[in-house]
């Protein structure tokens, strides 16, 4: 995000942001600082900087190694469990102003099915952010229903290729999504929980 931070569609913090009205992109100004301005439609008209402006990220990731290793003992994670995992399926999706998602538990022979409407500032954050955030929220009601132990194995699928990808990087270029991901191997980290994203291609 640093070294990238010139690049099109960056907010003042060097993150991905499809939502600024039109393409922009930083500018050596003639007072000599880095200054935002609209981006031409030529792109090949572009001049990588000489010079980068410092962005606010180092902090987050400070905070976020804090969140990961809050614990005063190292976290204990069994691989494999040591004795028979609890194992939960969860396929989930979002389209519009709504979302589904459907979990079956292990040893049970029922599938509980969750639908809703997004308010409309969940509406505008764009299609990754709802699909991921429908994923978030699932993990986290099962965290507070006691289901989540060092013994759990979850299995998310998604039809979606960058939730899995931003998942297992442990990086995202969008702030909202980097968000979202790192309250789920937060999860991870404190109940010893095993969380899988699977990508499941719509071709297949």
């Amino acid at each position: 995000i640093q070294l990238n931070n010139w690049q099109p569609n960056r907010d003042g913090e060097g993150w991905k942001d499809n939502s600024v009205p039109g393409m922009t992109h930083w500018k050596m100004g003639q007072d000599g600082e880095l200054q935002q301005s609209l981006l031409s439609d030529d792109k090949a008209n572009i001049v990588r900087p000489a010079f980068l402006r410092r962005i606010p990220r180092l902090t987050r990731d400070v905070m976020a190694m804090e969140k990961l290793t809050i614990s005063e003992e190292p976290v204990k994670r069994p691989a494999p469990p040591a004795r028979n995992a609890k194992v939960t399926y969860s396929f989930s999706d979002a389209s519009g102003q709504f979302y589904g998602q459907g979990e079956y538990e292990q040893d049970t022979d029922f599938i509980k099915v969750d639908v809703g409407k997004w308010k409309k500032l969940a509406s505008e954050k764009g299609s990754n952010f709802r699909k991921f955030v429908t994923i978030v929220i699932k993990v986290e009601n099962l965290l507070r229903r006691g289901k989540l132990s060092q013994y759990s194995k979850i299995f998310i699928f998604t039809h979606n290729f960058v939730l899995e990808s931003v998942f297992h990087k442990g990086n995202a270029r969008s702030k909202y999504l980097w968000e979202l991901m790192l309250r789920l191997h937060v999860i991870m980290m404190t109940t010893g929980a095993t969380i899988h994203v699977i990508w499941v291609a719509g071709q297949r």
